[in-house]
């Protein structure tokens, strides 16, 4: 006679081999997502001990002499793919100690408590924990994890994470250039530094949290860039949006190593708001102009001409213009305007970035510390970085490192050996 037992175990069998015989990703899928498959297969696992130790329910064939029988069962839960699913725990009864207890198997799999990393990566996709419950229950009867449980478990995810990217070693690679922008969460900002290598790859180098006017912070953010390893003896091209306590902590930490280049659309987006609406079309025509004249020597004449006449119509707008405008034109003046310019004249890289940081960040309603304010940036960052592309033009880099090596040089060459900056490359030298 076959029993249930021995049904559900040809039903389970049959299933796997189906499964085995598909393969690949195909059978992955089947056993990692049908939870109904999973909790038939605990209990079969759980029914096939119990039948080693006290045989088929309704036979009389007892091994072991009899020695264990059937005690009934217990409700009890076990985690799959993030799950807690219901199952039938059966009962053993040792009549020799006159002690029962529950299938061995069943011990070991309640030790997987943890919530797998793809219900970590969901929250960060989109999933918040005050979401997570209502859209466990739609799966076939399982018991989601509390909120509180699951909020606790990601905490201790991301902050594990958070350490890990901010102790990255940067001397693995070699650095033409570094974006550093701020991404504002609930009127706090992050300021966020992604570099480029010598072969046009993207990744993030520092992340802070502070406002791109704090000299003091960036720079600290600078300093312990510098000690995992970023070398930037051969010149750094810095592209920025102007804030002036970035500019100073530049300075102050990287000297004459760094070559800033500031970004044009901010400065134009600067001097129009100076302007009324009736004058700001036609400013925004020639601002155009100024910035997309590959010629040093023609933009600088041009500069001085636009400034000037700025001057008898709005002041302010004249002095938004001249404000920094040296380092406005700093991949003209290098003589990579056509090669690189769509790249490195504006911090739109950066500011993708950040857009793409928002994705990840705009369902979170509540910031409650600073602390969760990183680990969730840097969540979002380490997400999005495998996806960056190369930036255009990445296989004439050289001309850029070599163009900075000379400007490097020439200002070494200008300064006193007393005043000369110090070398803060984290390399040994002879």
């Amino acid at each position: 006679m076959q029993t249930k037992h021995t049904t559900t175990g040809n039903d389970i069998e049959s299933a796997l081999s189906s499964m085995l015989e598909e393969g690949g990703e195909s059978a992955a899928s089947l056993v990692l997502n049908h939870l109904e498959l999973s909790r038939r297969a605990i209990e079969w696992l759980m029914q096939r001990e119990t039948a080693d130790l006290a045989g088929d329910r309704y036979s009389h064939d007892k091994p072991h002499d009899g020695r264990f029988s059937r005690w009934g069962s217990n409700p009890g839960s076990v985690a799959v793919g993030g799950q807690k699913l219901r199952v039938d725990v059966p009962r053993i009864r040792d009549n020799e100690s006159r002690t029962t207890r529950s299938p061995e198997i069943y011990s070991h799999l309640q030790q997987i408590a943890e919530p797998p990393l793809h219900i970590m990566r969901a929250l960060m996709l989109g999933l918040g924990t005050r979401k997570y419950r209502e859209t466990a229950e739609m799966l076939l009867d399982s018991i989601g994890m509390s909120k509180s449980s699951l909020s606790e478990k990601f905490v201790e995810h991301s902050q594990e994470i958070l350490e890990e990217f901010l102790q990255r070693r940067l001397d693995d690679a070699t650095y033409v250039a570094m974006y550093v922008d701020g991404k504002v969460l609930q009127n706090q900002s992050m300021v966020v530094a992604i570099g480029i290598t010598d072969q046009g790859v993207k990744r993030t180098l520092g992340l802070t949290q502070a406002t791109t006017e704090n000299s003091a912070v960036i720079a600290v953010m600078f300093r312990d860039m510098i000690a995992r390893g970023l070398d930037v003896d051969h010149g750094l091209l810095v592209v920025i949006d102007g804030g002036t306590g970035l500019r100073k902590a530049i300075d102050e930490v990287f000297g004459a190593y760094a070559i800033v280049q500031r970004c044009q659309i901010h400065k134009k987006r600067n001097v129009l708001s100076h302007l009324s609406e009736s004058d700001r079309s036609t400013w925004d025509r020639k601002l155009s102009v100024l910035f997309n004249c590959e010629d040093h020597t023609e933009s600088s004449s041009m500069a001085d001409g636009l400034c000037a006449e700025l001057q008898r119509i709005n002041i302010n707008a004249a002095r938004s213009l001249a404000e920094g405008l040296e380092d406005m034109m700093t991949i003209t003046r290098l003589g990579l305007h056509a090669v690189f310019g769509r790249c490195f004249r504006t911090t739109n890289i950066i500011e993708s970035v950040n857009s793409s940081v928002a994705r990840y960040t705009r369902h979170i309603t509540r910031w409650r510390s600073a602390d969760q304010r990183m680990r969730w940036t840097a969540l979002a960052l380490m997400e999005v970085e495998p996806s960056w592309n190369k930036i255009q033009n990445y296989r004439r880099l050289p001309m850029l490192q070599r163009a900075l090596q000379i400007e490097v040089n020439k200002r070494l060459l200008t300064l006193e050996s007393d005043t000369k900056p110090k070398r803060i490359s984290t390399r040994k030298r002879t």
